[in-house]
Order: structure tokens, then sequence, then C-alpha cells
């Protein structure tokens, strides 16, 4: 605890304020909840669970965090299923000069799922409240952890994420500001009790043998995604059922299965609790339209995004879209350019940062050819003009952009995310599967300079 006594006496110096004697440790309020709360490991972490659940069924944890999503036990109504965040917490309430009592850390170990007794308030009431889980670990299916908890919950306003960062024990703290003084009007930078941050999650998947791989790839990621605590996941091009390249041989078009698969990703996008934009095709009359389909994180479809500007070699096989929309995932604005509108039409993603988006996802199809470059390093100058051209799209309209990539074997492409000055924040390894997660400051996202354009 010595480090946040440091920590505090630094903001009494800053604010004028003592602070140390308004700080306490987090014991529970209820005789019941102290007599829990000293039983508890609170030295035991989610990872740690995950790995080697045998270990810990028959122990009591006590975990923090912020809900997700709250929805009531069809088969048991007097139960809630909670979806929780996990946040790194010191365990100590202060009590001084600001409204929030809990600085937890933006950083925690990914989502768990709670089965709790049913509370007299709504279930949406609950969701960004902070809580205190006692945990009983259960099981971990599909790399998702579940727990029978018992469970306390505090308003929006008892705690704050931007104060300080830190992980396990206090490990790595870092100050990110100093507490507003509750007595004084809150300056708009001040206002939000969380940072203006979105964590994505891009699909880099091997090319699916099979529709029915392509949506058994599809919903193992999802739920990845969610549990390394992403809010959206971007597949590449057409990734169900697959991209129709003239090497590549994939079924027919078949909108029964279309309309299947779709439903599966909506039902895992609902249990996962976590924004899909999924690669897809669909069928309107003639050849397919390639597309992407958004679906919401409670299941229901936003829309899709076809592709308007096809590729010459696609001329024939896809049949181009006719407009672009912009969708939204709670705080976070976002466009879709799907892979040769991206590379060669500028105007596509200015369009979008010029309606407010945050970030461009761009799905993509891109490998291998003959004995073409097979780049190691991300906008290798040796290599063609694509990654570059990613580096622009951000640049040129101060936009994160996020382009999503097969994973295959000398890939002239990957999955990468650039930041709207553009620089890389980050890329996948060429051909390594899995998933690309990032974390973006929507604050950083001002689309100054696509709105700053004079059409002619």
């Amino acid at each position: 605890m010595t480090y946040r006594l440091c920590l505090l006496a630094g903001f009494a110096l800053l604010t004028g304020c003592p602070v140390g004697p308004y700080s306490k440790p987090y014991r529970g309020d209820s005789e019941a909840e102290q007599q829990l709360f000293e039983r508890a490991r609170h030295d035991v972490y989610p990872d740690d669970v995950r790995k080697v659940i045998d270990d810990y069924q028959t122990m009591t944890l006590a975990w923090p965090g912020i809900v997700v999503s709250a929805v009531v036990d069809q088969d048991r109504p007097q139960f809630l299923t909670v979806v929780v965040e996990h946040h790194y917490w010191d365990w100590i309430e202060d009590h001084s000069i600001q409204k929030a009592r809990a600085f937890l850390s933006p950083r925690g170990e990914g989502r768990f799922v709670c089965h709790a007794e049913r509370r007299a308030v709504p279930p949406d009431a609950l969701i960004s409240a902070m809580t205190v889980a006692y945990v009983r670990p259960l099981i971990v299916q599909d790399q998702t952890l579940h727990a029978a908890c018992i469970m306390r919950f505090f308003p929006r306003d008892w705690y704050a994420t931007d104060v300080m960062e830190y992980g396990r024990d206090g490990q790595g703290l870092k100050v990110l500001r100093v507490p507003a003084l509750s007595h004084r009007p809150m300056a708009k930078s001040e206002s939000a009790v969380m940072p203006n941050v979105v964590r994505i999650a891009l699909a880099n998947l091997r090319f699916p043998d099979s529709p029915a791989t392509s949506v058994r790839l599809a919903t193992r990621a999802v739920r990845e995604a969610s549990h390394s605590g992403a809010q959206i996941i971007c597949f590449p091009e057409c990734f169900v059922p697959g991209y129709r390249s003239p090497g590549r041989a994939v079924a027919p078009p078949d909108a029964a299965f279309l309309r299947a698969a779709w439903a599966t990703l909506a039902e895992a996008a609902s249990q996962a609790a976590i924004t899909v934009v999924l690669g897809t095709e669909r069928l309107i009359e003639g050849p397919p339209v390639a597309s992407s389909l958004v679906i919401s994180r409670d299941g229901s479809v936003a829309g899709f995004q076809d592709k308007v500007q096809v590729d010459p070699s696609e001329e024939g096989i896809y049949l181009p879209g006719s407009e672009r929309r912009l969708f939204q995932a709670g705080p976070i604005r976002f466009g879709i350019v799907i892979c040769h509108e991206g590379w060669r039409y500028p105007e596509t993603v200015r369009w979008a940062v010029r309606q407010g988006a945050h970030v461009v996802f761009h799905p993509q199809f891109h490998e291998a050819e003959g004995d073409s470059y097979r780049p190691t390093e991300f906008a290798d100058p040796a290599n063609t003009f694509h990654e570059k051209a990613l580096l622009c799209r951000a640049a040129e309209n101060t936009c994160y952009f996020a382009t999503a990539n097969y994973a295959s074997a000398g890939s002239p492409t990957t999955s990468a995310v650039i930041n709207p000055d553009g620089t890389l924040l980050a890329y996948q390894p060429y051909g390594k599967q899995g998933l690309l997660i990032a974390e973006l400051d929507l604050d950083k996202a001002t689309g100054l300079l696509a709105k700053r354009y004079k059409p002619i």
C-alpha cells in the first residue's frame, strides 16, 4: 500500500488538500460482506483460473470489474447472467477531493461471466456499474470463464479508470491525471469518468476450406475477441463463405446458407456482447455482392456495407453496391471500405470520416502470387504500394484505419491498425493466424483534415 500513499501525498501537494487521512482499505459494507471479503482470496486473478481451473473451484475469490451486460437467465429466472470486464484495483477507497471512490486501473484480465441471484433493479440498470464479485469458479467453456458469484454493485460515479494505471499488486504504476476537485465545476476534459478508449480485434484467420468452416472459425474468433476485452471485431473480405478468387474453390452462392450463417454469428455476438463486422456476400439479383454485415453487441443487425468499387478482376464475379453507410457501436463511429476501395479510392475513406467516423475498417483479401515480394516488416519499401496507402488513408483524414486480411503464406499485406497521424499502431506478423488487438483513443481521431476538405 506504500506506493498508493506516496501517490496520494503527491496529489495533496498538487491540490493543496490533505488526502492520506481520507483513504481507507476496502473491506465491504455489511457485516456479511466483511466476513466474505476476509475469507476470499485477493491474490488469484482470472488468468490464473483460466490456466488451471481445477485448482480454484473450491475457493472464493474477490474480483473487481465493470459490468458489460446483464440478462435474466432464461432457464432460471431468479438468476442473472452478468458479463464483467475485470479491472485491477488496489482495494483502497479514497474519500477526499473527488467524487470517485475507487481508482480502477484501465487494465485487467479480460471478461468473465457471473451467475448471480437476480436483483430488484432492472438488469439494464447494472450496465457500466462497478462490481465486487465474490467468485466461485465453475467452468471454462469456449475460453470463457463462468463462475457462481455473490455481487455487490456500485454506481457509475463511484469509480474512475483514468486516474491511475497499474497491473497486479500495483506493479507498473502510472499517474494518468490528478483527480478533479468535487466542489468545483469539472472542465470538459475531466467530465468523462472513463478514458475515451475502445479496444478492437482484427481476425487474421486462414482461408476457410468450406463455408461451414468459415462459420466455425468466425464464431470462435468472436468468443476469443470478447475474452480479450475487445468491443468490436472485424473479419477479412467475404470471409463467410470465403472470397471468390480465381485460385480458390468456393461453393456456389447459397442464400439459405448465408441466412443461417448470419444468424449463428448474431447469436455469438449477443452471447459475447461484442459488435461484429463480418466480411460476407449477399444475394440481391444475379451474382453475389461483396459486403460487410454489421451485427450489434445485442445480436441485432445494424446493416450492410456493400463493396461499391469492385476491382476490374472482380467484374462478373461480384456485383457492385450503390451506397455508403456509417455505423456506431457505443462511443465509436465507424465506416467500412472493402479491399480495392481502400487501396485505390481514398474518397471512400474521406466520406466516412466527414460523416464522423473515428475509424474506418478495411476488410481485404490479398495473397501471394507466383514470385511476388514476401515482406516481413510492415510498409517495406521493397513491397508494393498497398501498405503505404494505408498510412496515407489515416494521415490524410486524421482517423484510425484498421485493415483485416487473411493469414496466408507469403501474404503481401497483413492485418494492421494505423494511428490518425499516419504512424503504425500495430500489425500482425505476416502469415500468422490469430487476433490482432489494439486500443483506439477516440480523442485522437478528430477527423480534422477530412473536415477541412473543400470540394471543388
